[in-house]
């Protein structure tokens, strides 16, 4: 299992550098909280997040002084690997002049989906209509089953800003406010304020009780260790009824550049219950800062020989064979070098101390860990786990269930690889820990028999 060293070892170095492994995809970012609707049923919100400055636009032959561009946006919502839901958008964009667009400029988009409670995933494909680059995320989503006789809360949705609504849209809610998503969830010193929407549900307000109708609500920010490092003040608020909401805000551009969680509890104090959410968000380095020197190395320079070789557990399936052969032949400084070299030699733009591509790493990591682990091994290091970080998100998923004559398996297809390739897992014993059994990718196990040789008749 990964140890704690390792973990926060893992994030920092992912915080720091901005490597993605496989193919290079038009970057933008997606999101998702859960609500409860009016008739009772979860409503999912889907949010998006694309880079303005990435659009090609071209000139409107009917209007001279427009230019005009956008993005194809396909959403693919699967449940037990099986599509249920698709949708598909133009998003489109017009401006005077194309040379004035900034890449702090980024388009926000919501797409609200009434669905039943239960795990699914969600994938967003893009693409530019008019160069035709494109761009493909996936997130796995929990759409929990809300109770109807207790305190809980709803998902914690992370906004750019929070106004009075002046007309109806999809981004409305409660007929009075404008929540506009933060998909990227990212702070700097120059954007250091994050705002929070979050809904309450089941308050109690009782005529016999009048000087008790009221609810606690506090937020916090925790590190990578789960230690507070910031924290709001207790607010004691008037219970309106069995509804409300929360609108939150904390300054957090002045933490150190790492992983963070807003942290959000409300307890009715008719009742002692007590309810948290929480949501991970990032904080960077300033935008446009050039560091006086590399982070990375002095961070990698002051780790142990546990901690490095920690690391290099799990980097080792996208290493060279040159970079394993040199490590492994190293002493520590040798090791600490190796892994300073591999790290800068994948950063796109080292004149940068971030890149568009740091967070899609990490995304990887969490995703592994979260769906893939076991009690035995961490979900990144798990086979399935290391193709999804040598790889990326597959294009196609299958999932096959246990049954009596046999055991379960997957089958992941990447249909922009080698003219496209598979790979096949298998989880033997039943312990939910899937091997690597197959694969038509070179250089991959190869075994076309596996069918019959894991008895699969």
């Amino acid at each position: 299992m990964f140890s704690a060293i390792f973990k926060k070892s893992i994030l920092i170095l992912i915080s720091i550098t901005g490597v993605i492994f496989g193919q290079v995809q038009m970057p933008f970012d997606i999101d998702y909280a859960v609500f409860l609707g009016d008739d009772e049923t979860p409503t999912l919100e889907i949010y998006y997040m694309t880079h303005r400055s990435l659009i090609t636009y071209q000139s409107d032959e009917n209007q001279d002084s427009l230019y005009k561009g956008g993005y194809e946006i396909i959403t693919t919502l699967y449940s037990r690997g099986e599509p249920v839901y698709q949708k598909h958008d133009i998003q489109n964009d017009e401006v005077k002049d194309p040379s004035l667009v900034t890449p702090k400029q980024k388009i926000p988009k919501i797409l609200p989906l009434q669905i039943r409670p239960g795990d699914y995933e969600i994938k967003v494909q893009i693409k530019d209509i008019h160069s035709g680059h494109t761009g493909e995320q996936k997130i796995a989503v929990n759409v929990p089953e809300f109770p109807k006789d207790s305190l809980v809360l709803s998902d914690i949705e992370i906004a750019s800003y929070i106004l009075n609504a002046e007309e109806m849209s999809h981004f409305t809610k409660l007929g009075r406010y404008d929540v506009i998503p933060h998909a990227q969830r990212v702070y700097n010193p120059d954007n250091p304020s994050m705002i929070v929407y979050a809904e309450i549900y089941n308050l109690t307000k009782t005529d016999k009780r009048r000087d008790k109708n009221r609810y606690t609500q506090v937020s916090r920010v925790l590190d990578m260790n789960g230690q507070e490092v910031m924290k709001n003040k207790e607010l004691e608020i008037d219970t309106p009824g069995s509804f409300s909401v929360v609108m939150d805000k904390l300054n957090v551009g002045t933490l150190e550049p790492g992983i963070y969680t807003y942290e959000l509890q409300v307890e009715d104090l008719n009742t002692g219950q007590t309810d948290i959410s929480s949501k991970k968000f990032y904080v960077m380095s300033p935008q446009g800062a050039m560091p006086q020197k590399n982070p990375l190395d002095d961070i990698v320079r002051n780790m142990s020989a546990e901690e490095v070789d920690s690391i290099f557990s799990i980097l080792q399936p996208v290493m060279a064979k040159e970079e394993i052969r040199m490590y492994k032949n190293s002493n520590l400084e040798g090791k600490q070098s190796v892994l300073i070299r591999f790290w800068e030699a994948r950063d796109p733009d080292p004149a940068t101390p971030v890149n568009e591509f740091r967070i899609e790493l990490e995304k990887r990591i969490q995703y592994a860990n979260d769906q893939f682990s076991t009690q035995i091994r961490r979900g990144a290091q798990t086979d399935r786990g290391m193709v999804l970080l040598k790889y990326g998100f597959p294009s196609d998923r299958e999932v096959f269930p246990s049954r009596m004559e046999r055991n379960p398996y997957e089958i992941w297809s990447y249909n922009h690889i080698e003219g496209g390739v598979e790979f096949v897992f298998v989880d033997e014993m039943g312990t939910g820990l899937y091997e690597l059994v197959h694969s038509t990718k070179r250089g991959e196990r190869y075994d076309p028999d596996w069918y019959e040789r894991y008895n699969y008749r």
